[in-house]
């Protein structure tokens, strides 16, 4: 055993025994700390940072029961639940920024930079822009805006996108989408 972490090594031996009461005991101790890193971290609700919390913690215990983690310990056991729950922060982030979605009309006001302000030409030439791109996709029939949307507008990979729309595969998508963006072209050269 490494004499760095010779406590938790011990701690990890009685865990894989199926010791429930320091099970519980840890659950109680490590969530003081990790919550309030999350807190202040990442300034998450409190029921999003418990829900991670617990997911976190069950994987850390079946990682332990199943062997993944064994000794000599690289870390504290606090260490590696902490990185398995930023793991899940992670993965909730991006599905939380998966799920947000955007109208052509949001585009200027989600992605202006605050500490950016923009001259009047610059102003009206995003607008005039913004005004382009919003005739263009009305000109357009309905799958193909369908699709210049959830391409670039959501940013859905070609899987998602292959669902969504009911199309047999990605490669479909891309077909679809090259085709959409030929129409675009077009009607650009028109105007």
């Amino acid at each position: 055993m490494s004499n760095k972490y010779l406590e938790d090594e011990h701690l990890l031996k009685q865990i894989k025994s199926g010791d429930r009461t320091l099970l519980n005991a840890l659950y109680q101790k490590y969530k003081s700390f990790f919550c309030a890193y999350f807190y202040k971290h990442h300034a998450l609700p409190e029921e999003e940072v418990l829900d991670i919390y617990t997911k976190a913690f069950t994987s850390f215990y079946f990682n332990i029961k199943d062997g993944k983690l064994v000794p000599p310990l690289q870390s504290s056991l606090q260490s590696y639940l902490f990185g398995i729950g930023k793991n899940y922060f992670l993965k909730y982030w991006t599905k939380l920024a998966r799920k947000k979605e955007y109208s052509v009309g949001e585009w200027d006001e989600e992605f202006e930079p605050d500490f950016q302000q923009p001259g009047i030409y610059d102003y009206y030439e995003k607008h005039s822009s913004k005004v382009l791109v919003q005739n263009l996709l009305a000109q357009l029939d309905a799958p193909c805006r369908e699709l210049l949307q959830l391409s670039f507008i959501e940013e859905n990979a070609d899987d998602a996108i292959a669902v969504k729309m009911k199309v047999s595969s990605t490669v479909a998508v891309r077909q679809r989408r090259f085709k959409c963006l030929e129409k675009l072209r077009k009607l650009m050269h028109l105007k």
